[in-house]
């Protein structure tokens, strides 16, 4: 009887299982490393403002008042005679100040904030803004009323006038900086630029015309990039809508703004609170919580907890 040797071979239809397999399990570890380092740059971010809140408690400690947004400092026509509170609490983040604090020739895009306060998971720009409130209101006019948050723009605020308390307070968010006319992180979330509305008749119409926006032809395409500067576009943030918020930024004339709290996170932002602790805050956050967690005296005590 003749024996015949028979080779088995791997067939297409076994090297195409064999190759799925291979690359299903590559891509599962490929977003097991991509979570991770995004998990990483994320407890990075949280240190940033833990340590930009050691820096304010140093410096209430010291002044019994928070710093304002804005302030006139030192002697008219010196460079920083006019400087935000983030050049103004530098030394307490026991950094050196920065070559345009004294030769303000330098641009602002060619002077970047120390990385302590850039946020790894944004870029090289100022990756955090300081609260004024709830309200829409453009905090330097600082009329009764319409800036109710703990940074207001020339005023110092003192820890007894939060009543609200230190730890239902927030003192400063994420914001995403950019240059350009585009819509940073995901696309229909995050957007960069800021979109102009020219003379709004009201606080109602401004809102309403900033809502409807959806190609803005007239923008702000930098917010964030002049962090030594004193625009509130530059330096602050407003608790009017919830974190990454889907629609437009927007600015209205002298009066209103609608600058929201973002981050290139997945979910939410990191927040520092006026106690010194950061928290969490969910993109579907209540809005009313939201509000009243920017407010320094609501009568609220909201909590995101």
């Amino acid at each position: 009887m003749k024996r015949t040797d028979r080779h088995q071979g791997v067939t297409l239809v076994e090297l195409a299982v064999v190759l799925s397999i291979i690359g299903i399990m590559a891509s599962l570890l490929l977003m097991a490393v991509q979570y991770a380092r995004e998990s990483s740059r994320r407890l990075a971010c949280q240190n940033n403002l833990h340590q930009l809140g050691i820096a304010v408690n140093s410096f209430v400690g010291s002044t019994k008042k928070f710093p304002a947004i804005a302030a006139n400092r030192g002697t008219k026509g010196d460079a920083v005679f006019q400087q935000t509170a983030f050049l103004t609490l530098l030394p307490e983040l026991d950094s050196q100040m920065n070559q345009s604090a004294s030769n303000p020739s330098i641009s602002p895009e060619e002077d970047k904030p120390p990385k302590v306060l850039r946020c790894p998971s944004s870029n090289q720009f100022l990756g955090y803004r300081f609260s004024t409130g709830s309200s829409h209101y453009v905090p330097f006019r600082n009329e009764p009323g319409e800036v109710n948050g703990i940074l207001q723009f020339t005023k110092a605020t003192s820890p007894s006038e939060i009543t609200d308390g230190l730890s239902n307070t927030i003192l400063a968010s994420e914001r995403i900086s950019g240059v350009g006319d585009q819509r940073g992180g995901e696309a229909s979330r995050r957007p960069i630029a800021i979109a102009v509305l020219a003379n709004p008749v009201d606080s109602d119409d401004f809102f309403q015309s900033c809502q409807q926006q959806s190609n803005p032809y007239n923008l702000v395409t930098n917010p964030g990039i002049d962090w030594r500067g004193v625009q509130p576009k530059d330096i602050s943030f407003n608790h009017y809508l919830a974190p990454n918020d889907p629609g437009w930024d927007c600015q209205g004339g002298f009066r209103y703004q609608i600058y929201n709290a973002r981050s290139y996170h997945s979910g939410g932002v990191n927040t520092l609170k006026a106690d010194g602790s950061v928290q969490w805050i969910p993109s579907n956050i209540d809005l009313s919580v939201w509000r009243a967690l920017g407010t320094v005296a609501g009568g609220d005590n909201s909590n995101a907890d």
